[in-house]
C-alpha cells in the first residue's frame, strides 16, 4: 500500500514540475514574440467646440483603455486652430486622464517625422 501512495506522490510531483516548465517556456516565447518597443497611439484632433472637444478626449482615452496597454500606448491630442478657452479645457482634460498627451501639430511632426 505504501508503494502505491509513493508512486502517486511522484506522479503528482512530476506532473506539476512539467506543468511549471511548460508555462515558463510559454511565457518566455510569448515575451519574445510580442514586440514590446513598438506602440501605437490614437491621434485626436478635437473639434473647436469646448464641450465637444473635452468629451472627445474622454472618449479617446476610454478607447485606449479598452484596447489595452500592450496594443495602445496612449492618446495624442493635437491642438490646432482652437481658441484659448477650448485649449485650456483640453489641457485640463488631458492632465486629468492617464496616458493622454497634448501637443501641437509642429511638435508631432518633429517627434514622429522622418529623420533628416
Amino acid at each position: 500500500m505504501q508503494m502505491v501512495w509513493e508512486l502517486v506522490c511522484w506522479i503528482i510531483l512530476l506532473f506539476f514540475t512539467l506543468l511549471g516548465i511548460a508555462v515558463s517556456i510559454y511565457l518566455l516565447l510569448f515575451r519574445v514574440i510580442t514586440p514590446a518597443g513598438k506602440r501605437e497611439y490614437l491621434l485626436l484632433m478635437p473639434s473647436a467646440c469646448p464641450g465637444d472637444a473635452v468629451s472627445e478626449i474622454y472618449a479617446a482615452q476610454l478607447r485606449a483603455e479598452l484596447l489595452g496597454h500592450k496594443q495602445c500606448g496612449g492618446v495624442l491630442v493635437i491642438l490646432n486652430g482652437m481658441d484659448d478657452e477650448t485649449t485650456a479645457q483640453c489641457k485640463a482634460a488631458c492632465h486629468a486622464c492617464s496616458r493622454v498627451h497634448i501637443c501641437t501639430l509642429e511638435e508631432l511632426q518633429q517627434h514622429f517625422g522622418p529623420p533628416q
